[in-house]
This record gives C-alpha cells, sequence and structure tokens, in this order.
C-alpha cells in the first residue's frame, strides 16, 4: 500500500511517503504543497493530513483537496485532522456567558484564553501571535484548562519555560535554515538597511509572515468540510475520532493522533471520506 503523509513536520512514519515544506530527515520529501502533491494520478492508497489544510485559504484548500482526490486511488481513504471551529465557537460562547454570570480569576482566564483559540492564528501578525506571549507568563491561572485544550505542544512549552525561566527562541540557527533562509535573512537586513521608515520595515516583516504557513487562513466545522468533500466527488464522508480509523492497520499509526492515551490535538475535528 501507499500510504501518503502530507505536511508531516516531525511526525512522519516510516515507509509512507512523507511530504513536507521543509525536510528534517531523508524520510521526508521537502515539496511545497501550493504547487500540488507530487504524486501519479490514482497512486496513493490513503492521504492523510493534520492541521494543514487550514492553512490554505478557501479556495486554494479545495484545490488541495482536489489535488488528494486525484492521487488516491479508487476505494482510497483520505483523512483529515483540522481544528474544529464548532466546538472552538462553542467555547467561546460558554466561557462568555460564565464571565458574565460570574466574573473571577479562572473564569476570566478561560474567557479570555477562548478568545486567543478563536481569533490569533487568523489575525496575528508574528510567529506565536497572543499566544506565545501568554504561554511564555510566568503564571497562568488556567493553566490546566489551556492545556486540556492544546495537548502536548502547550505541556512541553510550558515545561521548558519553567526549567529554564525564558521561552524557547523562535529563531532558527543558520544550518536550519539553509541557503532559501539565509537569503531571506540577508534580503531583511539590506531593506532595514535601505530604509529609516520604520512603518515600512514593519510592513515587510508582517507581509513575510504572512506568506509564510503559520497562519491559519480559514477555519473548518463538520458542516462545511463535509459539503467540501462532497462537491469534490468524495463519498462516505465521516466523522470520526483520533483512535478510530477505516485506514487498514490503524492501530499501529494512531500515535499521529494519538499521544499516552491522549488526544494530542484535543481541539480537532476528524474526518475520513472515500474516493469512488
Amino acid at each position: 500500500m501507499v500510504l501518503v503523509n502530507l505536511g508531516c513536520g516531525n511526525r512522519f512514519v516510516s515507509g509512507w511517503v512523507n511530504i513536507d515544506f521543509v525536510s528534517r530527515s531523508q524520510e521526508v520529501r521537502k515539496w511545497d504543497l501550493r504547487d500540488g502533491i507530487p504524486l501519479e494520478d490514482g497512486e496513493a492508497d490513503v492521504v492523510y493530513h493534520s492541521h494543514l489544510l487550514e492553512h490554505f485559504g478557501p479556495e486554494r484548500g479545495m484545490a488541495f483537496l482536489q489535488e488528494c482526490h486525484r492521487v488516491l486511488k479508487r476505494s482510497g481513504i483520505m483523512r483529515i485532522v483540522v481544528p474544529d471551529l464548532e466546538q472552538i465557537a462553542r467555547n467561546y460562547l460558554a466561557h462568555l456567558d460564565q464571565v458574565v454570570n460570574h466574573k473571577d480569576e479562572m473564569s476570566t482566564a478561560n474567557y479570555h484564553w477562548s478568545l486567543l483559540e478563536l481569533l490569533d492564528q487568523l489575525v496575528r501578525e508574528e510567529n506565536g501571535g497572543s499566544m506565545v506571549r501568554l504561554w511564555s507568563q510566568e503564571h497562568i491561572a488556567n493553566e490546566a484548562y489551556i492545556k486540556s485544550r492544546v495537548g502536548a505542544e502547550f505541556t512541553a512549552y510550558r515545561e521548558y519555560v519553567k526549567r529554564n525561566g525564558v521561552p524557547p527562541s523562535k529563531q532558527a540557527s543558520r544550518k536550519q535554515l539553509g541557503l532559501r533562509g539565509i537569503m531571506a535573512v540577508a534580503k531583511q537586513r539590506l531593506l532595514k538597511y535601505l530604509t529609516n521608515d520604520p512603518d515600512y520595515k514593519r510592513h515587510i516583516e508582517i507581509g513575510r509572515f504572512q506568506s509564510g504557513g503559520e497562519k491559519h487562513k480559514w477555519m473548518y466545522d463538520r458542516v462545511l468540510l463535509s459539503e467540501c468533500l462532497s462537491q469534490i466527488g468524495f463519498v462516505d464522508v465521516k466523522r470520526v475520532s483520533a483512535s478510530r480509523s477505516a485506514i487498514p492497520k490503524w492501530s499501529e499509526f494512531k500515535w499521529l493522533d494519538v499521544e499516552d492515551d491522549q488526544v494530542r490535538k484535543p481541539d480537532s475535528l476528524f474526518v475520513e471520506a472515500v474516493k469512488p
């Protein structure tokens, strides 16, 4: 079987076709998925991607899903994991009611977190946005709640902060950046040298960030995602859990979505569909 993991980051599967914008392993093929998927028509039995689709705008997202459909064999399965807009929005409304009816430190903290969870990755203009600034604080009143919403990523970040007293550096080394990254840094420094206009410099920085892959450019709930998949031609569109899948031998691969018996990204919507 040909199993494909798109936008895999560091969570690649040996023996799968792992593709990401940056490759940190010989197991991962470096490719910009905005240019399509580098596979032949009907080549894949399974296509999996987690927290990737929301980084495309709505039109480019549809084009990406069409590419997934193209590379799948007949009866091939696609498994999609995205932030669940419905769940996030319902949490926001619940915490809004709580802070209106009984305002204390915890209800206020949960309300402000729900706002960040809903909006920050859509509007941020720099790496990490307001979320990282919150995560870097010495005291977080609702730390346990944020952990339940974010999972392992937040836990690792907080452990680093508590152990070292400072947040992890967001600056990659020149070795990590590679030639393209080094050229981008050089271009940025040249632009700063050529202009003394602070607003211009800030606009350049924001534009560079906006064109990167961190920011969310759209959000999905179970209805919208089902409509998109059906429109493209997928059938048997189903909402599934993190630990269950129609993918053969999923128990061997469910660590992609489940870690230490916990959902790795608790804010997620899990959907599977079949190419007829």
